[in-house]
């Protein structure tokens, strides 16, 4: 079986003005991968549309030596690696996206 998580950015019509900080509104971005360390909780997402839609806000874990190792030893690596992949707390995920679809493909 294959799986698929994408989540939708909040879109232009809502009437709440919050700062996107980079993140294209209405876009649908690709989960790439979710992890938990020291408490922090952190999704790794990508946005198809390569020129723009990159998350300008910071992530301390993400700088760390100890993310590079989560990468390497997740249960589900990422099945496509994007250029303009990256790291954002789960909060401010939350905060910034409206709808995630999960998908699975069976075989047969």
């Amino acid at each position: 079986t294959a799986s698929l998580v994408l989540a939708g950015s909040r879109s232009v019509l809502e009437g709440e003005d919050v700062d996107m900080q980079g993140i294209s509104r209405g876009c649908t971005y690709h989960v790439l991968q979710a992890v938990e360390s020291g408490g922090q909780r952190m999704v790794r997402l990508a946005c198809p549309l390569v020129s723009k839609g990159k998350w300008a806000g910071t992530c301390p874990l993400a700088q760390s030596n100890e993310i590079k190792h989560l990468e390497k030893t997740a249960a589900q690596p990422p099945r496509i690696d994007f250029e303009n992949a990256f790291w954002m707390p789960f909060g401010r995920f939350l905060s910034l996206f409206d709808v995630a679809v999960f998908s699975q493909r069976r075989r047969g």
